[in-house]
């Protein structure tokens, strides 16, 4: 994903903790600075983590005010979601997101598994098949 992506711009349009709490627009995007930086098939992993966190975030108003996403990417085949701002539920629901990465298809969104080699990925077999054809 990335910022011209459309599943990118549905996500940070759908919620504000993308954006520094006092600098409201798309030039202070803390973690567009790099853009989302994982396959698309984790994009319904991600919705669903930002839905969890905009719940707790709206039932800790003062924490919302100090609260955004610096950073999200893949990193050793698995999702990382970086934040300004520590609460054990968002933590909670950010390391199940992480943990559920490792079952899910970067690249498409179905059930997949670890895959090693030169760059480590968590794909389904299709997708890995694909992969072994341009990165043998």
């Amino acid at each position: 994903m990335n910022k011209k992506n459309t599943k990118t711009k549905e996500l940070i349009s759908e919620f504000r903790f993308f954006y520094f709490p006092d600098k409201p627009n798309a030039l202070s995007l803390p973690c567009l600075q790099y853009g989302i930086d994982c396959g698309e098939g984790w994009f319904d992993l991600l919705y669903k983590l930002c839905k969890s966190i905009q719940v707790v975030l709206d039932k800790s108003p003062d924490f919302k005010k100090t609260f955004y996403v610096t950073r999200i990417k893949q990193k050793f085949g698995g999702l990382r979601f970086y934040t300004q701002g520590r609460h054990k539920e968002i933590d909670k629901l950010i390391s199940e997101a992480e943990d559920q990465s490792f079952k899910t298809c970067e690249r498409c969104g179905k059930k997949g598994k670890l895959r090693g080699g030169a760059w480590v990925f968590t794909l389904c077999d299709k997708c890995n098949k694909k992969r072994k054809q341009i990165l043998p």
